[in-house]
């Protein structure tokens, strides 16, 4: 009955559709259906029901834990509020559910765990949800998609590391798509050891400890408030290919980060990591991305990094590396970024910006020599003193004069790695890129 999608149909589902004996789907996507579901339809054998982008109100009734045959139920977008039915939990045959922007409450019922044919599970955007989720998750061999977020988490995850005090190197977890949002006290990760297609982990702005549960994975995804060390586990995940963390991450990049062969981006940006640039990230050599910056950094920039002949974009922004820039970086058409840095030594240097590498207050506060430029040097010293008490800028435009004012012009469309100033009076630095897009500047 898919031709019944986005006709603007409003009212309730009729109580007549339990009466076709043989229907086997019910697609109502994008109509104006308001009420609860009708628990009528409880007798059809039906194998897919959706409900997505309407005005169903009121339950999800627990009858629907009866339709023996249902693959897929899609109820997301609607205003339907309450307690996941523990009866849900009886749709053996379920490989789809998705329940995102409802209303629900409670918690995620230990049922969920009987769904052993489900391949994925959406109850993001439920604000009102609690934890802790279900310990049997690690059972749904099939699944291959889990997306929870915007949930008021206190405990989500149990104590699931006291069976595995050691992680076998073999392990298959694979593919936990999406945890975001995850509020509270910090909780522990859970085990996915027998999620055995599962080949990407993104978790965004929680509190999670994790412990050894993870190896086999191919994207690392994350933003959360990690306040531990990189798990020694993590060394095992020789299959990963992206790695972007946005964490709380402290201590060293491990030297086990060399384990990940096969990776081809590495974004480690405003982490609390120290210590060396580990020169083990020169066994990276499918690398095209790398971003250290906004850390606490010290020591040389490994020359062994000029090994990785396919990097295009390094950014080690605003860190403590000292020593001297190597000469492979400042000669460089790519685009690097070592700004803000504690650089020392003799330079070469007649340019703020050389080539597309940003090298703009790179050098430490105690290189105050006259033979580097005002604008390597740390803080940005003024060259002279202050003539300007007012500034005015024409974002995007010419230089332009009104109203007596006069306003700087700014067109200078580079991105990743660019420092630019204009007269005396402004001038602005951008590193990074947008994932997926390096033409994209993030202006600092």
């Amino acid at each position: 009955m898919d031709q019944l999608k986005g006709l603007n149909l409003a009212g309730v589902i009729p109580d007549e559709f339990g009466n076709l004996t043989y229907l086997q789907e019910i697609d109502l996507t994008r109509n104006y259906l308001d009420v609860s579901i009708r628990t009528s339809l409880a007798p059809i054998p039906l194998v897919s029901l959706s409900g997505l982008g309407n005005h169903l109100s009121g339950s999800i009734p627990k009858e629907i834990g009866d339709l023996a045959t249902l693959e897929e139920l899609v109820l997301e977008n609607n205003q339907l509020e309450g307690p996941l039915p523990e009866n849900l939990g009886n749709l053996r045959s379920l490989r789809r559910l998705q329940l995102k922007g409802l209303n629900l409450t409670g918690v995620i019922p230990d049922e969920f765990g009987n769904l052993t044919y489900l391949q994925e599970i959406q109850v993001w955007e439920n604000d009102q949800l609690e934890g802790p989720l279900p310990e049997n998750l690690g059972n749904l061999r099939s699944l291959r998609g889990l997306l929870i977020s915007s949930i008021r988490w206190e405990y989500i995850f149990r104590e699931y590391t006291k069976f595995y005090r050691e992680l076998d190197q073999t392990c298959e977890t694979r593919y936990a798509r999406r945890i975001t949002d995850l509020k509270g006290s910090p909780m522990d990760f859970p085990n996915l050891h027998n999620l055995m297609e599962m080949d990407k982990l993104r978790v965004e702005y929680g509190l999670i400890r994790i412990y050894r549960t993870v190896c086999d994975m191919r994207s690392l995804l994350s933003a959360n408030n990690f306040t531990d060390t990189i798990p020694e586990t993590f060394g095992n995940m020789k299959n990963l290919t992206d790695v972007l963390d946005g964490s709380m991450f402290s201590g060293k990049i491990p030297d086990f980060i060399g384990n990940w062969t096969k990776l081809e981006k590495l974004y480690m940006q405003g982490t609390s990591m120290e210590g060396p640039i580990p020169s083990t990230i020169s066994l990276l050599t499918n690398l095209t991305e790398l971003d250290l910056s906004f850390n606490r950094l010290r020591g040389q920039i490994p020359d062994t990094i000029d090994s990785l002949a396919d990097l295009e974009y390094l950014f080690l922004t605003n860190n403590s590396l000292s020593g001297t820039i190597p000469s492979w970086i400042s000669d460089s058409n790519q685009k690097f970024d070592v700004s803000y840095n504690n650089f020392t030594g003799p330079s070469s240097l007649t340019v703020c910006q050389q080539r597309a590498v940003n090298l703009v207050s790179s050098f430490s506060s105690s290189e105050s020599s006259d033979s580097v430029l005002w604008c390597l040097k740390k803080d940005l010293p003024c060259p002279g003193d202050a003539k300007h008490h007012s500034l005015f800028i024409n974002c995007g435009g010419d230089k332009i004069t009104t109203e007596g004012n006069e306003y700087q012009r700014d067109l200078d469309g580079s991105g990743a790695s660019h420092f630019s100033y204009y007269s005396e009076q402004w001038g602005y630095s951008s590193t990074g890129i947008f994932t997926g897009n390096g033409s994209a500047a993030i202006q600092s």
